[in-house]
């Protein structure tokens, strides 16, 4: 197997503390280009060049790997903000009407569908 040159190596940083910053920032799970270009004061298109960096796609990768297991554990995030919240059951009825159109000469027929428990 050969191994070829990348036609498009990473831009050259010169901004070393901002790009160490914005890879602190998208561990922390800040990935949007428009809040890293407004927290560091740079450029977006310098943003975009920059997440293109092994570097950035690493720091991501930690960032989701971190992250993605607490989104469903609302709950959890909650108590560690030092935020308490009530534990009650909500209760929902849905009435689901259903028309058919098939014949456009005659008048629709609806079917009720819903909770038996009625």
């Amino acid at each position: 197997m050969t191994k070829t040159k990348n036609p498009n190596p990473p831009p050259q940083v010169y901004k070393k503390t901002e790009l160490e910053t914005m890879i602190e920032l998208i561990e922390r799970g800040i990935y949007s280009t428009t809040n890293l270009s407004t927290a560091l004061h740079i450029n977006m298109s310098t943003i975009v060049a920059w997440k293109k960096r092994p570097e950035v796609k690493a720091a991501h990768t930690r960032s989701i790997l971190k992250y993605a297991g607490r989104r469903t554990d609302v709950d959890g995030i909650l108590k560690e903000m030092g935020i308490e919240t009530l534990q009650r059951e909500e209760v929902t009825n849905l009435r689901v009407i259903i028309e058919d159109y098939g014949d456009k000469n005659s008048a629709p027929a609806q079917t009720e569908g819903g909770d038996s428990g009625e």
